[in-house]
């Protein structure tokens, strides 16, 4: 029988080839690093990952669904998809989900990344991008919906490709906030955003949509 916490002296590494998928049906807590790597499979954290240094998750096809919480104590966090989605689910306001007290990088190639809780560093930037091969008027490329939220101990850049970018009040920067869509897709900012320092919006075939805005520096549409 599993102890209810994995907790091996240094680091956690796991790659599988070809297809298969990695499911976290433990807690697993690490003085060292988390390296997970998939070829064809999905990666899901039904409980607590935890590392005081870096965790890593990549897969080249399949989705990374965070259904509890990931934490980097002392170092940061990358997410990584070639095809398919990232999911950081819903675990109630203000629970922390993903959390590092350095940088947090979260990347698509073509797919979603789909933000339903917590997302925070302490002291890094949080930086996401997500894009599809071809754009559908109306489809989105990150979605901050639910209890989701980004609260950045520096600075947030969000980047889409082939796909409108909405861009909602659950976003706190503690320096500035970079949003761009690349190739084809409309930036909608639906509310105030609570951002310390600039925030740089930049659509390359699409508009610009902003509502209320509240930032407190300066606002530029470059």
């Amino acid at each position: 029988m599993f102890p209810t916490v994995f907790r091996p002296k240094k680091s956690l590494a796991t790659e599988v080839s070809e297809k298969g998928s990695v499911y976290f049906d433990t807690d697993v807590n690490v003085n060292g690093i988390v390296n997970i790597t998939t070829n064809e499979g999905e990666i899901v954290v039904g409980h607590e990952v935890k590392a005081v240094d870096d965790i890593n998750m990549t897969t080249n096809k399949g989705d990374i669904d965070i259904g509890s919480a990931i934490t980097s104590t002392g170092g940061s966090i990358g997410l990584q998809v070639g095809t398919g989605d990232v999911t950081i689910g819903d675990n109630g306001p203000d629970v922390e989900t993903v959390t590092a007290r350095d940088n947090i990088n979260a990347k698509v190639d073509l797919g979603k990344i789909m933000i339903y809780g917590k997302t925070s560093t302490k002291n890094g930037d949080i930086s996401m991008s997500a894009g599809e091969a071809q754009y559908n008027p109306g489809s989105q490329n990150i979605i901050i919906s639910q209890n989701g939220v980004l609260q950045s101990g520096a600075d947030i850049e969000l980047t889409g490709r082939n796909g409108d970018l909405h861009v909602t009040d659950r976003i706190q920067s503690n320096k500035n906030l970079t949003v761009n869509t690349e190739d084809a897709g409309s930036v909608y900012l639906d509310s105030d955003l609570n951002v310390d320092g600039n925030v740089k919006i930049k659509a390359n075939q699409g508009d610009i949509i902003v509502g209320d805005y509240n930032a407190i520096v300066q606002f530029f549409l470059l």
